[in-house]
């Protein structure tokens, strides 16, 4: 009997041990979420932006309305917000104005009543017209097995309600090292507004390394002419565990605990 009490304290040990890495293996992060100081990922607008290499563009701005865009066609134009910078690749033709708004589209005031809640990045264009929607670098050490999740909302608001928008995400780790990791994804493609799901992407990346950042690049390019492309409520989390010392640490405070009962 005396034996028999030792092996069972020792198994509650290790059955202890085995509950709390099972835990541990699914900790998940949020990395982008929707405020302003969690990466704002809904776009939210609060006055401060810039502009840079626009010529004399004066960028045209209603906080209210969350709205902050500039209209000049320049291929470089770049606008600088809260969380993001939006810069253009490419452009021709039609109406040229990129940036932030809340007056129509995903934030429209059936959905945000006074449009005060957030605003949505966009680009009006045609097929030729390209724009980078790049999150600021984020700091996070993480190790190989992590996952990365993101999702976000791609649709169009055009005239007729049929105009097609498109994205290319990029994803980098460790971007300029040695131990960088990039995959881009294939460009997805909706059409819409719709908060049904028929407009959510969703990628997934599995880390094959231990990294200290990560970059992320929406690429916006509208699938037809005259259609303005927009992006919406971004998240972006990852699913990590503690470093292996962490565990083996604990593992053995926890096996020690059922040695010092056993010797007892």
């Amino acid at each position: 009997m005396r034996f028999h009490g030792k092996f069972l304290i020792t198994a509650c040990a290790l059955l202890a041990l085995t509950a709390f890495m099972a835990d541990a293996s699914a900790v998940t992060i949020s990395l982008i979420d929707g405020g302003i100081t969690a990466g704002n990922g809904d776009f939210n607008y609060e006055g401060g932006g810039s502009v840079s290499g626009v010529g004399t563009a004066v960028p045209n701005e209603n906080i209210p309305r969350d709205r902050y865009l500039i209209g000049s066609p320049n291929t470089g134009g770049t606008l600088d917000i809260e969380g993001w910078t939006m810069r253009r690749l490419a452009y021709s033709g039609g109406n040229n104005a990129f940036g932030l708004d809340g007056n129509f589209g995903f934030d429209a005031a059936s959905f945000e009543p006074a449009n005060t809640g957030s605003g949505q990045a966009f680009t009006n264009g045609n097929g030729n017209t390209i724009v980078d929607l790049i999150a600021d670098t984020i700091n996070f050490s993480g190790v190989a097995g992590d996952i990365i999740n993101l999702n976000y909302l791609l649709g169009s608001d055009s005239g007729s309600g049929t105009g097609s928008a498109n994205s290319t995400v990029t994803l980098t780790l460790d971007a300029g090292l040695g131990s960088e990791q990039t995959i881009t994804y294939a460009t997805q493609t909706r059409t819409g507004t719709a908060r049904d799901g028929s407009t959510d992407v969703s990628e997934v990346y599995v880390s094959t390394g231990a990294y200290s950042t990560i970059d992320l690049t929406l690429q916006m390019n509208p699938g037809s002419n005259s259609t303005r492309s927009l992006i919406d409520d971004v998240r972006l989390t990852v699913e990590t565990i503690p470093e292996p010392t962490t565990l083996a640490l604990i593992g053995l405070a926890l096996a020690s605990g059922g040695m010092v009962r056993r010797r007892s």
